[in-house]
């Protein structure tokens, strides 16, 4: 498996300083922020170039917005922008775009399913066959309310779409915090996972006494500084021939993020890299 990171924690950094040093600690790839590193999908061709030029794979593009919304102007914004994403670096040969799906408070569940569904097909059928993959990260949203970030939201979503393109970036983080076992989770959707977020979560039960489950009763982590068992999670990864990258994404504070020091973010994502590497072994 291929190791990179998510480049959202570098936003301090053009794409270029960001690829040189991920290619001179020896990552594999790269995961690149739309908003932070891209901006306009015209820029595209040339951003994935320069992080090829330096031997690193773009392993997908993220654009950060939801294509669920009740702010319909909002929603055709971004999801005219996630179209523009998806033909551009089909042509580049970006192995996966990422996108997030949130929810339209003024629809009923179904029909939150059948409006995702419908656009994502529409995103399929405008891209070349056997383009981009289109994936959904599993993260449920500032309000906790996004469509499908679990395993029942998945088989309803699925079950409308029958394509092979389309699928997840499984974050176990995501689950963790809502009490999902990670392992089981990803069993039940193995063969439509592309992309998996090195992400970990550290609990505190403790605080929810008094904070609610809705509380800050958990913090994310750099993988294995959380509750997550990485040897257990890799191990299961290599047993079921998952062939994707892994994906490091870092939103740990006490290793710099979100714009601290950065060197101290650097090295977070130094240990995150090795603790992978042991665990594949």
């Amino acid at each position: 498996m291929k190791i990179g990171f998510y480049s959202a924690v570098f936003p301090d950094l053009p794409i270029e300083d960001v690829a040189d040093w991920a290619a001179g600690e020896g990552f594999d790839c790269l995961e690149i922020d739309f908003n932070r590193h891209i901006v306009d999908s015209a820029k595209i061709e040339k951003v994935v170039g320069a992080v090829r030029k330096v031997g690193l794979d773009v392993s997908s593009i993220t654009l950060f917005g939801t294509l669920l919304t009740s702010d319909r102007r909002q929603q055709e914004k971004i999801r005219e922008t996630a179209k523009n994403l998806v033909l551009a670096a089909s042509a580049a040969e970006v192995f996966a775009t990422v996108f997030f799906s949130g929810r339209d408070e003024s629809l009923s569940a179904a029909d939150n399913y059948e409006s995702l569904a419908h656009f994502l097909k529409r995103l399929e059928e405008e891209s070349s066959p056997g383009a981009t993959k289109i994936v959904l990260e599993n993260w449920p949203g500032f309000h906790k309310n996004s469509i499908a970030t679990t395993p029942q939201g998945w088989h309803t979503l699925f079950a409308r779409l029958e394509s092979t393109r389309i699928g997840l970036e499984f974050d176990p983080s995501h689950l963790l915090i809502q009490g999902i076992e990670s392992l089981a989770a990803y069993a039940e959707v193995q063969e439509r996972v592309f992309l998996i977020h090195a992400k970990d979560a550290k609990l505190h039960p403790e605080k929810v006494q008094s904070e609610g489950y809705y509380g800050a009763w958990w913090n994310y982590r750099l993988p294995g500084l959380g509750d997550l068992d990485w040897n257990n999670f890799l191990g299961t990864l290599r047993r079921s021939q998952y062939s994707g990258p892994l994906i490091i994404e870092h939103e740990d504070f006490q290793f710099g993020f979100p714009a601290g020091n950065l060197e101290l973010r650097k090295d977070g994502l130094r240990q995150s890299r090795e603790l992978l590497r042991r665990g594949l072994i």
